[in-house]
């Protein structure tokens, strides 16, 4: 429940710290207000008022520590942000040729919210190769169109560039137009790149 700020006022009177004096027969007296006018209570100094900022300050406290608990790996993120993290195992295909992905030195991702970001380090071996050369298998489907990739090392032959297409999967590419790549043998790439998921 939201907290409800109490507006604290002053009490105001005619005469402040005025007493009447009056003699008890044991001796001892006994001050009697006398303030006069009254023309504001003021808010009273009470258990009620007080306790309210004590109960006020421990849920404040709860808030906080339960804040502090939260973590955007949560199954349900923190604050609207989601954060995932994590391997994923690539697979290689051709429109023409044979091959396959002889170590995965490493294929990791990221995840915030729907931005990917993901590493990729392979060493292909390639029979024969006459086609497009493609790697599928990442853990989230692009959802944001033809993406650019970054490498940062490769040895496929006439490999200048590569995507991610829109069937989420990298697609190399020679001088950015042309698909078709002739390559054989034991090929390394080193990408890396982002793109936009659900």
């Amino acid at each position: 429940m939201a907290y409800i700020k109490t507006t604290w006022k002053d009490r105001l009177v005619e005469r402040p710290n005025t007493f009447e004096v009056q003699e008890n027969p044991d001796g001892t007296i006994t001050l009697i207000p006398k303030p006069g006018t009254v023309t504001q209570a003021g808010t009273p100094v009470n258990a009620t008022n007080l306790n309210k900022i004590e109960d006020g300050i421990v849920t404040l406290e709860n808030n906080v520590t339960t804040h502090l608990a939260e973590d955007v790996s949560d199954a349900d993120g923190a604050h609207g942000l989601k954060y995932e993290k994590g391997t994923f195992a690539p697979s290689l295909r051709f429109t023409s040729g044979v091959g396959s992905i002889a170590v995965i030195n490493s294929a990791n991702y990221i995840k915030i919210n729907s931005l990917i970001y993901f590493t990729l380090y392979l060493r292909l071996d390639i029979t024969v190769a006459t086609g497009a050369i493609y790697i599928a298998g990442f853990p989230y489907l692009n959802k944001g169109g033809q993406t650019a990739v970054a490498m940062a090392h490769q040895t496929i032959v006439d490999a200048t560039d590569a995507i991610i297409n829109s069937d989420s999967e990298i697609q190399f590419y020679k001088n950015a137009s042309t698909a078709t790549l002739v390559s054989t043998g034991t090929r390394y790439v080193m990408l890396s790149g982002t793109y936009i998921t659900d």
